[in-house]
């Protein structure tokens, strides 16, 4: 069995100005300095290229924020999240930075 490798981000993506557009969008409001958080979900049909969209999606945004994905196969209601305790880290981190913020330590 073979595999297709994933989309490079620096591949054209052809007809999706719209997609990615609106992502830019989405991403520009979750890298503000002082996000109120979001969540990006992409769905759709098989074989429409969502995985080529957000592979360029998570490149851009990898440069300015940080990035968690997740993926689930609705077939099988199989979901591969990020692990417990990488998040309950990722909260911890926003805490000490609000609340250096806060007490005007950053």
């Amino acid at each position: 069995m073979t595999t297709t490798p994933p989309p490079w981000p620096g591949d054209p993506l052809l007809e999706r100005e719209l997609e990615l557009a609106a992502a830019d969008r989405a991403v520009d409001a979750l890298c503000r300095p002082r996000p109120e958080g979001g969540l990006l979900v992409y769905s759709g049909a098989a074989g429409i290229g969502k995985t080529s969209v957000l592979a360029r999606v998570r490149a851009r945004a990898a440069e300015r924020c940080t990035v968690r994905t997740t993926r689930a196969d609705p077939a099988t209601g199989v979901t591969h999240m990020t692990p417990q305790e990488q998040v309950a880290e990722n909260l911890l981190l926003l805490q000490v930075d609000f609340l250096k913020r806060s007490l005007g330590m950053a």
